[in-house]
Order: C-alpha cells, then sequence, then structure tokens
C-alpha cells in the first residue's frame, strides 16, 4: 500500500515539472546598463617641491548626477623604489607635494561604490628641487664669499647655500662648478679659504675642504669639475693638479660619490683647469708646465703624457692653454669634440681641439680684432663658433671662415667676468659683467647662426657682488 501511495506521489511531481518546464518563456529580463567612468584629460606635469599641485579633471559617467564616487590620488616613483603615498581622497586634487625630485607616476581612481567598478588614469609628474637648474653665480660682496643662482625660470635665489646652512663663507669667492648624474646632483663652491659641497637638489652642505681634499689649505686659481663620459669617476683639476672620486655609474651609491677625493694622481705637471670627456674610456687635460696633452684611462688614478699624432702631436704641442670649452657632442653618445685655445711666445692665439681620441683643429686665429687681449672663451653647441671676451667688447670668431665681427660692446664702466654657452633649452649667451664692485648677469639671445637677436641683451639679473665665474646647474 505504502509502495503505492509512494509512486503516485512521484509521478504527480514529475508531471508538474514537466507542465512547469513546458510553459513558454514570456522574455520579460530587466537588464540595467553598468555605469562606466571616464577621466579626462590627458596631462602631465612639472612642480617645485613643496609647492601645492591643483588639478581638476573631468568625469564624464552614463549615470545620472549625484553618484557618490570614491576618489583616490596616488603618486610613486616611476622607477618603482619606494612606497606609494596618497595624495587625497578628493574630487579635484590639491596636494603639496613633498616627494623628493624625480620622475613620478600620479594615479586617480575613481570607484563606483554601488557595483565596485573602477576607472583609473595615469600622469607623469617631475618634481623638481627648488634649485632645479639654471645659473650659479660666484661673487664676492660684503667681504665674503656667495653663490647666488639664476633658476631657469628666471627666479633670482641670493645666498642659497648661506640660509640653507646659516653660515657665512669666509674669503673671496673663486667659483661654483656642478655635476648631476642619475639624480645625484652635486655642487663644489671654491673660495679663497676652503672648498664646500652641496646638495644640487637644496643646497645643504654636506662636506668642506677636509673631507673633500684632506691636506689643501688655500685656494687662489680657477678650478674644473666634471665626470668621464661612462659617468663613473667624477674628476676635479685644482691648483693644477688632478683628483679623482667615484661617481654613481655602473651602481655605485650616493654615498660612495660623496666620499674624497684620491690624493693629486702622481707626475710632475701643472694642468690647465679644463677637463676634456670626449671619449669613452679617456679624459685628456692640458699641461701648462711642459705645454703637452695629458691623458687618465677609465678609472686608472693614473696621468700619462698623450702620445697621439695627427693634426698636431698631442705630447708636444709647444704653446701656453688660456680658453677651454666644449663644442658639438656626439648624437648618441655624450662624446665629441671639445677646443682649447692656446697662445705662443709671440702672443699668436690659436684654436686646437681634441676630437674623441683624435687631434682635430690646429690653427692660428686671423682676421679677428682684439684676440690677442681676450680673456674669456666659450665655443658654440653645434656650429664652429668660438666667441671670446675682451674687459668691454663681445666678439664672435667663424671657424671655417677663419675670421671674427664685433657682437655687443658694454657702456663705459663696465667690466666683462665670464662668458658660458646655456646648452639646454634656449640658445643663449650668458655673460657676467661688474661696474665696480657690483655684478650683473646678461642673457643674450642667439639666432641660428649664432648672432645675436636684436643685437642686444634680453634680460638683466642685478644684486651680485663682484662676479667672478658664473656655472650651470643641471
Amino acid at each position: 500500500m505504502r509502495r503505492h501511495i509512494f509512486s503516485d506521489v512521484l509521478w504527480l511531481c514529475v508531471v508538474a515539472i514537466v507542465a512547469f518546464s513546458c510553459q513558454r518563456d514570456k522574455q520579460n529580463y530587466v537588464f540595467e546598463k553598468l555605469n562606466k567612468v571616464s577621466i579626462s584629460p590627458d596631462s602631465a606635469f612639472a612642480i617645485t617641491q613643496y609647492d601645492t599641485l591643483k588639478f581638476a579633471p573631468v568625469y564624464t559617467d552614463t549615470k545620472p548626477p549625484g553618484v557618490p564616487y570614491k576618489y583616490e590620488w596616488v603618486i610613486y616613483l616611476q622607477n618603482g623604489s619606494g612606497s606609494p603615498v596618497t595624495l587625497s581622497a578628493e574630487r579635484n586634487l590639491k596636494a603639496a607635494i613633498k616627494q623628493s625630485p624625480g620622475v613620478y607616476t600620479l594615479q586617480c581612481r575613481v570607484t563606483d561604490p554601488e557595483t565596485g567598478i573602477v576607472a583609473v588614469k595615469l600622469y607623469k609628474v617631475t618634481v623638481n628641487g627648488k634649485f632645479y637648474s639654471g645659473w650659479m653665480v660666484a661673487n664676492t660682496r660684503n667681504n665674503s664669499a656667495h653663490l647666488d643662482f639664476i633658476r631657469v625660470d628666471d627666479a633670482l635665489i641670493l645666498d642659497p647655500a648661506g640660509l640653507a646652512n646659516n653660515t657665512t663663507y669666509s674669503g673671496k669667492a673663486i667659483a661654483a662648478l656642478s655635476t648631476n648624474n642619475s639624480g645625484t646632483a652635486i655642487i663644489l663652491f671654491f673660495t679663497t679659504n676652503g672648498v664646500f659641497r652641496f646638495n644640487g637638489n637644496d643646497f645643504f652642505q654636506n662636506a668642506g675642504t677636509d673631507k673633500l681634499l684632506p691636506g689643501a689649505s688655500a685656494f687662489s686659481t680657477l678650478p674644473a669639475y666634471s665626470l668621464n663620459v661612462l659617468a663613473s669617476e667624477q674628476l676635479l683639476i685644482s691648483e693644477g693638479g688632478l683628483y679623482g672620486g667615484i661617481s654613481t655609474g655602473f651602481g655605485m651609491t650616493e654615498a660612495q660619490a660623496l666620499k674624497p677625493f684620491s690624493d693629486r694622481y702622481n707626475g710632475d705637471y701643472y694642468l690647465f683647469p679644463g677637463l676634456a670627456a670626449s671619449s669613452f674610456y679617456t679624459t685628456y687635460v692640458y699641461d701648462n708646465k711642459y705645454k703637452r696633452f695629458m691623458q687618465t684611462g677609465y678609472d686608472t688614478r693614473t696621468l700619462l703624457p698623450s702620445a697621439v699624432n695627427g693634426s698636431f702631436d698631442m705630447g708636444n704641442v709647444g704653446k701656453t692653454a688660456i680658453g677651454f670649452d666644449r663644442g658639438a657632442l656626439d648624437n648618441a653618445y655624450p662624446t665629441g669634440e671639445y677646443f682649447f685655445i692656446m697662445q705662443d711666445e709671440n702672443n699668436n692665439r690659436y684654436v686646437y681641439s681634441i676630437n674623441k681620441d683624435a687631434p682635430a683643429m690646429n690653427q692660428l686665429i686671423g682676421n679677428s680684432p682684439e684676440i690677442g687681449t681676450a680673456k674669456y672663451f666659450a665655443t658654440a653647441s653645434s656650429l664652429k663658433q668660438l666667441y671670446y671676451a675682451t674687459d668691454s667688447k663681445i666678439y664672435l670668431y667663424d671657424m671655417i671662415a677663419n675670421s671674427s665681427e664685433l657682437l655687443y660692446t658694454f657702456p663705459a664702466g663696465y667690466k666683462i667676468a665670464d662668458i658660458k654657452i646655456q646648452r639646454t633649452g634656449t640658445a643663449r649667451l650668458v655673460v657676467a659683467a661688474n661696474k665696480g664692485t657690483a655684478g650683473e648677469v646678461f642673457y643674450f639671445e642667439l639666432n641660428v647662426r649664432g648672432r645675436l637677436v636684436n643685437e642686444t641683451f634680453s634680460k638683466k639679473f642685478q644684486g651680485f657682488g663682484e662676479i667672478v665665474q658664473v656655472g650651470f646647474k643641471n
């Protein structure tokens, strides 16, 4: 009896299921379109450290207004080191950028809380130090040495090193020199009483004479400072001697780059302050004592006479170097041509050059007014041109035509103290001149032919003491 009842019940269930499954599908589904959020426009930012970055992107969605989105702004280094930092949880970004100088990725992340769908937009942010790039001005005022700074945006910052370190630098200024490798910016400031090293991003002093050149006590002549082409070594010429230091190339650390320089390289020589890092493995210098080129190899810490012949015998030039500058560099690598201005016993002036590892130019400078009294020299980055200056006049020497023309004459009372070519951004000749003990810096814009735009200066900066040298910091 129970078996029959169970069978009947089972049969009724099967019939019910079949009947239900045979009902017609009325296709009355309800589909909801998921919200889609997009962020625009594309953009990139450059900002000075500690300044406030403000940005209001455009958000586009497919839902009615009023959706309570969740916003997140995060910044992190592009090279992947360090941890991401959240800047804001607001719709529009307004945040102080405290990150160290470098290149960062800024991420804008928008989340729909109802669906969990996320929209992301990435931006490039370049954080510059307050002193990210510009002209260092070594000058003496109020009986002390000063290093002032003209930033590339034309902001004039007086005495940043003194203010950053709450000190004054005694003696007279000699020069301010800088190198930069992989973001490790180093500044060396020479005075008659010592040499000081600053962090290039903030001008904080990290070493003095005792930790840079132990045993040195007094300075009087213009130094030279550069990296070799491989960026593995710092090279310094001071008081005629050559010194070496580790750089941050090839995986070396910043701490290693901040160690003291080596002892003076052995040898009987007195070097002119010019470092021709013209080839991968060799840097050339000029010995004014024996009037010859010498060379130091990649991380050898030795200095030997050059023995290469070509347009001239590098080991036996027989002239005195009085000027030096860099010319055109190779497009692929920072090798190229470096120029030396030479003088013979009769006060004739010559242009010599080294192109990579070979002697190149060897030319008597002709048809050039006042070349015999020129004191300052700067060579163009691309054209075969040399700018030279007397006390009050600036000339342009065309190496191919072997002749010069007058470009500019300063008013009475001015005396030129230095000239340099700006090699990044605007093509520009930078000239420092003193009027008594008050210094001024002039910008002369250059056209494609190397002449002065409008035949005069475009900008002038004042407030310096007596200027002795200007140098560019990247």
